[in-house]
């Protein structure tokens, strides 16, 4: 028998995970179909008889020792399916995929009870040494549930699979490994109790007075898309990228790319909130990370109607807290457009030192090149 296709059976107060049968297919069948889902969208399976043919495959996969299909129930009904895969015996290593939750179920606490239970075993009972999980570079939910477990970005895969349209879509790469799994482990029962994970980088969310940082969400999409469109025109000349936004699908994109770098590390964007009415009112970057050398640069912008307020003030006060006071950074930098006259300001009244100029440094939204002013500030200032 392969290494990883043993029966498998686990069950808590809250869900139970086993290996399917042929008795199971029609509850399945039941429970998952949902011809407007991801599975049913893009990949074709979208009828009652393409989830029975994969099913039976699935089954027939695992006798041969190639897959190793599972179901999964809440209160002794189907909540979904999911698999290990990529099973090649003396590698120690597999692919958690084909994960497909019923309609009811999405964004409740099952997909994370499932990727506990199956991570929880495969390192602990099967004693697997890499676990890898492949997303859809459009499919950002899944991509964002992936880097939410702890799971590390490693890179794309071109072309990965043939979409129901005939797409070749490139895939997103993730893995998890043993050396990785005491923390994602305490990372997964954080998120089981509710609780804020721990974060070896800069926190997701910060409070400061009347703001609230957060790392931006899928969910801020459509408050970041309008924030895009009231400042157009000031974004051209300084965010020439955000000012490119225009629909729903843009914004997911663009949270999520900024998402993963947040997750490695190497750049926190985060959305600015005003508590007093929970309005997105600008944008705050902590990017171009070091951890070796210990520097950052800082960006922001701010809501046309919440300028000359102190905001900006703030934030990049809270950024030297946080940086400087907490993290023991010895650098940050800050640069603006040779025009910008407020942020100058701004920067030399902070004690940042003004470096030099940065000749035809920065693209505008209109393709011009422009100089650049840069500052810096070192903890020993």
């Amino acid at each position: 028998m392969n290494w990883a296709t043993e029966p498998l059976y686990v069950a808590n107060d809250k869900i139970t995970v086993r290996t399917i049968t042929k008795n199971d297919i029609e509850d399945i069948v039941e429970a998952i179909h949902d011809p407007k889902g991801w599975s049913g969208r893009m990949w074709g399976i979208d009828t009652p008889e393409k989830i029975r043919d994969m099913l039976q495959k699935q089954i027939e996969g695992q006798v041969k020792g190639e897959c190793h299909p599972m179901v999964y129930f809440v209160d002794g009904k189907v909540a979904g399916i999911t698999r290990y895969h990529s099973l090649f015996p003396g590698r120690k290593a597999l692919e958690i995929g084909g994960t497909c939750i019923a309609p009811n179920w999405r964004r409740s606490f099952v997909n994370t009870e499932v990727k506990n239970i199956l991570l929880t075993y495969a390192f602990e009972k099967l004693r697997t040494v890499r676990v890898e999980l492949r997303v859809d570079c459009l499919n950002y939910v899944s991509q964002m549930n992936v880097l939410r477990l702890g799971a590390t970005f490693e890179g794309i895969i071109r072309h990965w699979q043939v979409r129901k349209n005939g797409d070749l879509p490139d895939g997103m790469l993730y893995s998890i490994t043993n050396k990785d799994w005491p923390t994602v482990k305490e990372r997964l029962i954080a998120l089981q109790n509710r609780q804020k994970p721990k974060t070896p980088f800069l926190p997701w969310e910060i409070e400061h007075g009347d703001l609230q940082l957060k790392v931006s969400r899928l969910t801020d999409a459509n408050d970041l898309l309008e924030l895009t469109k009231r400042n157009k025109k000031s974004l051209i000349e300084s965010f020439p990228q955000s000012a490119c936004m225009e629909s729903s699908e843009q914004a997911y994109s663009y949270i999520a790319e900024r998402t993963h770098w947040a997750a490695s590390g190497t750049a926190f964007y985060y959305g600015v909130r005003h508590k007093k009415n929970n309005q997105l009112i600008g944008q705050f970057h902590i990017k171009h990370i070091n951890w070796k050398s210990l520097s950052a640069e800082l960006g922001y912008f701010i809501d046309a109607g919440y300028r000359r307020q102190g905001i900006a003030s703030q934030l990049i006060e809270l950024a030297i807290e946080e940086l400087f006071a907490k993290r023991n950074f010895r650098r940050i930098t800050l640069r603006a457009i040779t025009n910008n006259d407020p942020s100058i300001k701004l920067a030399e009244k902070l004690g940042f030192r003004r470096e030099g100029i940065l000749r035809a440094e920065f693209t505008t939204g209109t393709g011009e090149f422009v100089d650049t002013v840069l500052f810096s500030k070192l903890k020993s200032d």
